[in-house]
């Protein structure tokens, strides 16, 4: 037979999980603090990740620019064989791109 105390367990239902007991609202204001700091961290480093893209950006510009003005003139068919395969590579990483954003849409 049951006793009063087991009858009240079950007739309870889910019971919470002990540590929402012991939660004040001190804690709660100490997980805000650091949830708002997560957020600005994170914030920084976007920032910074833009930089870095724009530098890496400008550096392969820098780059190609350097390659036709160097070979335009004394290797034409060199510059025309590495344009088709740049153009190439271009193209699989723009159908990349695109491959995973229409993903991301359909998730």
């Amino acid at each position: 037979m049951l006793g009063d105390k087991d009858a009240a367990t079950f007739s309870a239902g889910h019971l919470p999980h002990p540590l929402f007991e012991k939660l004040e609202p001190g804690h709660i204001d100490k997980f805000l603090d650091y949830s708002h700091e997560d957020d600005k961290r994170e914030h920084e480093h976007r920032k910074a990740e833009r930089w870095f893209r724009l530098t890496y950006f400008l550096m392969v510009l820098f780059a190609f620019f350097g390659l036709v003005w160097v070979l335009l003139p004394s290797n034409q068919p060199l510059l025309q064989d590495l344009l088709k395969i740049l153009v190439a590579f271009a193209g699989g990483f723009g159908a990349g791109y695109g491959y995973k954003a229409a993903r991301r849409r359909g998730e």
